[in-house]
């Protein structure tokens, strides 16, 4: 074999090995991208399951009675309240002093001489409630929001896996029901600029929910 055709050869084995590992240099950068992206997904999944988890618990007898007060009580009832008003007037129903019991317990109720009972509670006069009573269902409601706040954040920025958080959290905003993220009790403690994320999370509901009955409508829904 001549000078000539060693060089060739030693040059051709030189290139095939250097092709190799570009592939196989390409292939492992592929793999731990993947790997990456995965234990990415895996992470976001594992945050949307412990968000789940300080959620539930958050929830309580109270807090779930809190929650359907807010969303029950006429708007400037809500505002004196998260304005923290020495006295909040409150127009009462059974319907309210089953949430009311919820909050303050049996014995409130009857300390206050208050009906439970629709049928019984539906002439009574507004109930006055003491600056106590006031600033204990606020504290509730403002624990309330800034965790949903917290859950919405880590949707709106993605930290926690986005699809999981709007499943688990979709049953809160339903607005034919009155349920809209305490919107009234949002509002009159600053709305978008207090809770940004709740907004938008609100939002993107409810524009998902009105494209779905487009589709309906328009005969697309599968």
């Amino acid at each position: 074999m001549s000078a000539t055709e060693i060089i060739s050869l030693v040059s051709a084995i030189f290139t095939g090995v250097s092709v190799a590992c570009v592939i196989y240099g390409a292939r492992n950068v592929h793999l731990a991208r993947l790997q990456f992206k995965q234990d990415h997904e895996r992470s976001r999944r594992e945050q949307a399951i412990r968000l789940f988890t300080v959620w539930n618990q958050c929830m309580s007898a109270e807090t779930i009675a809190v929650r359907n007060l807010a969303e029950s009580l006429e708007f400037n009832e809500i505002k004196q309240i998260i304005d923290s008003e020495p006295y909040v007037s409150i127009t009462y129903s059974g319907k309210i002093g089953r949430y009311l019991r919820g909050i303050f317990g049996d014995d409130w109720l009857k300390k206050k001489g208050l009906e439970e009972e629709e049928s019984k509670a539906k002439d009574m006069k507004p109930v006055d409630l003491e600056y106590s009573e006031v600033i204990k269902i606020r504290w509730l409601l403002v624990r309330l929001l800034n965790h949903l706040e917290t859950i919405c954040s880590a949707w709106h920025y993605k930290v926690a896996h986005e699809e999981m958080i709007l499943e688990q959290f979709l049953y809160l905003v339903a607005p034919e029901k009155g349920h809209e993220l305490l919107k009234k009790a949002r509002d009159a403690g600053g709305g978008k600029h207090t809770w940004p994320n709740i907004e938008r999370f609100h939002n993107k509901i409810v524009e998902s929910s009105k494209a779905t009955e487009a589709k309906k409508a328009l005969g697309e829904d599968d």
